[in-house]
């Protein structure tokens, strides 16, 4: 009778463990990819880009996210040409835009429909 409870007490501790280190697993890659989608994220409210000023390096790739009520299409300056960097030109009207900065630099950007609303991204080496 003695082994029997001692079985189950061991079973249940292990259990136990492995329910506690799987949860910790899980919550540490959340917690990674938490910061490393923050960190490349650019949201467009009604006010405009926030951050206004963003610095990844080479080869990252950002997303930006329209929580605004009004649509939004990211262009490279100048408006309404977007001939500083051409390929960095949000086409269609989606609620995200996500694009790869593959060389360094300065890139200046406006929403097309709303040219007031500005930002840079800065890529670095």
């Amino acid at each position: 009778m003695k082994k029997e409870y001692l079985f189950i007490i061991v079973a249940l501790v292990l259990l136990g463990l492995g329910v506690l280190y799987s949860s910790k697993k899980a919550s540490n890659v959340s917690d990674q990819e938490l910061v490393s989608s923050e960190g490349n994220r650019v949201v467009y409210t009604d006010s405009g880009f926030s951050p206004q000023t963003l610095t990844v390096k080479v080869g990252t790739t950002v997303t930006f996210r329209n929580e605004s009520e009004n649509q939004m299409w990211v262009g490279s300056d100048p408006h309404p040409l977007h001939t500083h960097h051409p390929d960095f030109d949000q086409l269609g009207d989606e609620r995200t835009y996500s694009f790869t900065f593959t060389k360094t630099g300065n890139y200046h950007y406006h929403n097309h429909l709303d040219p007031s609303h500005v930002g840079t991204v800065m890529v670095a080496q």
